[in-house]
């Protein structure tokens, strides 16, 4: 994603003469960065509301990272109206455009039938993207859905213990340290053929 501005920088006729001139012609990437620094308060005081209006001219030209940021204000309503549907759109939108928390956060509705149909199977694929990618929190996420279980596509009941002792495994290891209680809970209701499983794909 596009640097942060630097929060050691104070004075808010220096941020708009930094990013100012370059947002109001139309550079995204300026206006990326003004919308973060009024969303965050870094050189200027904190204003959601125009860190959501810089936040929509640049996503309205495509650029990932404001489309993000743009999802959340949405999601918590913070700076702008609550808007779930538009939210999860610009979370797709953003994923395409490669921002792994962005398909975490749509996942995560996805899941929950936030702004979107509740489709847990589809969930699980998106958890799954963005755990390949490396992101600890999916990787808690995914692992806790196929050992819990969920019913699929066309009403079948699904879940995957070992899979899941897998993923959560793999949480701790890059990190997240709560994933360790839920991969022993996994492992103590795993049968022994499935344990000699987990072994085998994690040898």
């Amino acid at each position: 994603m596009a640097q942060a501005p630097d929060p050691a920088i104070p004075g808010e006729a220096y941020i708009q003469s930094l990013y100012g001139p370059k947002a109001r012609a139309g550079d995204v990437q300026a206006q990326y960065l003004l919308g973060y620094a009024y969303e965050n308060g870094l050189g200027v005081g904190v204003d959601t509301a125009v860190a959501a209006g810089w936040y929509v001219r640049a996503a309205e030209a495509r650029h990932a990272p404001s489309q993000f940021r743009l999802a959340v204000l949405l999601q918590t309503g913070i700076g702008v109206e609550r808007d779930l549907p538009r939210a999860a759109d610009l979370y797709r939108r953003a994923a395409a455009g490669g921002v792994i928390e962005a398909q975490f956060n749509l996942a995560q509705m996805t899941e929950l039938g936030l702004g979107v149909e509740a489709a847990p199977w589809v969930a699980a694929e998106m958890y799954e993207v963005a755990a390949e990618a490396g992101m600890p929190e999916a990787m808690r996420a995914l692992g806790n859905l196929l050992a819990r279980g969920f019913v699929g596509e066309a009403g079948r009941e699904a879940s995957d213990p070992v899979m899941a002792y897998i993923w959560l495994t793999r949480a701790v290891a890059a990190g997240d340290a709560d994933s360790r209680r839920l991969a022993d809970l996994v492992w103590r209701d795993m049968t022994e053929a499935q344990r000699s499983e987990a072994r085998r794909l994690t040898s």
